[in-house]
């Protein structure tokens, strides 16, 4: 019998994002995947290591990015927030015309920053709760700025980075005490800071893949999600938000399918197609989205890298319709690799 090499997969993962300790969880997921029957079958992991300095590891031995690329077929990019998610790393590895899975980097960039995002919800007829976009630099006095947004904005609001996923630096607040905390806690992951009105309702994560299950795009099943967890600042326990804290550790409660209306599924289905169209996304991604009792749907945010750890909520998604998390990243690896 001939022998077939197996195709090498170089597991991106850390990074020098605040989401340092999520990128490392899901590459490690990913990585256990690879190792197992039956990709490991087909398939030989790389684990590729980039610190908090941006310095590429194989076998704990720095590397460049052009060394690291040339030892593998095929990067899985495992990383999220700046560099992994924002089209930095999509950069990097489209410079070595090497494939990788997920969104390139003109997409990334755009979802990943979220005013740029809304304002493209907003002009594609996508409802997204009303904001604004201020900055406060590092030595700035938070008060006076926190008093003209509670003069001009209703209570309560969300306030979060512009630029960050993971839910990471996210705060409800209620009060201008807690606005204050607020913006200091958001300033602490970025200087640009979106306000965003608080809405209540189920919290529905959906997304598409590529190419999938005889569908050039499949809509992932919604699932509705609740969280546990501490309230305050950073941890939205009081607010009912799904947060940081509950997405990346995955104990949380949750429905797949979620328990909503057709009219709500076709308007998350057509807005992930237009989102998923005019951000030029490919190969897989989630959305949040929220259902307001009175005010219906409104998209929250979209994640071009997800994180993918063993209790993530697309792989929740998919068993509920019997696909098992190998198929899955299976199926991701041969759209990144031209053969689906």
């Amino acid at each position: 019998m001939l022998y077939r090499a197996k195709t090498k997969v170089g597991v991106l993962r850390g990074g020098p994002s605040q989401e340092y300790d999520i990128s490392l969880t899901t590459g490690k997921h990913i990585l256990s995947l690879l190792k197992k029957e039956p990709l490991c079958e087909e398939y030989e992991p790389v684990d590729i290591f980039v610190d908090r300095d941006s310095v590429w590891h194989i076998s704990g031995a720095p590397v460049t990015p052009e060394e690291a690329v040339s030892r593998v077929d095929v990067l899985f990019n495992a990383m999220h927030g700046a560099y992994g998610g924002d089209g930095r790393v999509q950069g990097i590895l489209d410079s070595f015309a090497k494939p990788y899975t997920g969104t390139k980097a003109l997409g990334s960039a755009m979802a990943l920053n979220k005013a740029l995002a809304k304002e493209h919800f907003k002009n594609l007829g996508i409802k997204s709760p009303y904001f604004k976009e201020i900055k406060i630099k590092l030595d700035d006095d938070v008060e006076p700025i926190a008093h003209e947004l509670f003069k001009s904005f209703p209570m309560p609001v969300i306030v979060k980075p512009r630029s960050s996923g993971s839910s990471l630096g996210i705060s409800v607040a209620h009060n201008f005490h807690e606005l204050i905390d607020a913006l200091e806690h958001s300033r602490g992951f970025s200087e640009e800071i979106v306000v965003e009105e608080y809405l209540t309702g189920k919290e529905i994560i959906s997304g598409f893949i590529e190419d999938f299950r005889g569908q050039d795009l499949y809509n992932t099943v919604p699932v509705q999600v609740k969280h546990h967890g501490k309230s305050g600042v950073g941890a939205s326990a009081s607010s009912g938000h799904f947060d940081w804290s509950s997405k990346n550790s995955g104990i949380y409660d949750y429905e797949a399918p979620a328990m909503i209306t057709d009219e709500e599924k076709g308007i998350i289905e057509n807005a992930v197609r237009s989102i998923k169209e005019s951000f030029n996304l490919r190969h897989y991604g989630t959305f949040d989205f929220l259902i307001h009792p009175k005010r219906g749907v409104y998209l929250l945010e979209v994640n071009t890298q997800p994180s993918l750890q063993e209790e993530a909520t697309i792989f929740k998604s998919l068993s509920s319709v019997g696909v098992k998390a190998h198929e899955f990243l299976g199926h991701i690896l041969k759209l990144a690799m031209g053969k689906k």
